[in-house]
């Protein structure tokens, strides 16, 4: 089955369009992203900055590995982004959304669906210290950030509109 991608706008992590030739194959990657929040912070969203979109700041996530449920996959992926091993998270997706990207450095287009989950650091929960062992250098800085200082330009585009919608029903998930 040929998947008509002739309207889609692949972006590199930069967010550069990248003209797909014709004879490109394009995969699947699925994506599982946590929008967490915990007493301990209230009104705060956790956020990531990574290497590859330092400008931006993102939801702890990414690609669920194809041996992974996705809640497995979440877990592991908030556990190495953020140090926080005990989110707790629910069982179904709050919003899904895609995006067609290239990651140049395997040359390789992506259709991604991306699925953000709401969750919950337990009050009281330590972040252990991240070193650049612990989260394989992808990650410059884990931060708990006040929805209200949230701005657009300031999120990734992956993730802006769910937490704009979060910004607009007053912190609530």
């Amino acid at each position: 089955m040929n998947i008509d991608f002739s309207l889609a706008t692949f972006r590199d992590s930069e967010g550069n369009a990248v003209e797909k030739p014709d004879a490109a194959a394009v995969g699947w990657r699925i994506s599982a992203y946590a929008a967490l929040t915990s007493a301990d912070y209230p009104g705060c969203i956790l956020m990531v900055r990574a290497h590859d979109a330092a400008d931006h700041w993102q939801l702890p996530g990414g690609g669920v590995e194809v041996w992974e449920g996705l809640l497995r996959g979440l877990h592991r992926e908030v556990h190495e982004e953020t140090g926080y091993g005990n989110a707790v998270i629910v069982t179904n997706p709050v919003a899904v959304t895609e995006r067609a990207f290239y990651q140049s450095a395997l040359e390789q287009f992506s259709h991604a669906v991306l699925l953000i989950f709401r969750g919950e650091i337990p009050a009281g929960t330590p972040m252990r210290a991240l070193t650049n062992d612990s989260i394989g250098m992808e990650v410059l800085e884990v931060r708990w950030i006040p929805l209200e200082d949230t701005q657009p330009e300031g999120i990734h585009e992956i993730h802006r509109e769910y937490v704009g919608s979060m910004k607009v029903s007053e912190g609530r998930i």
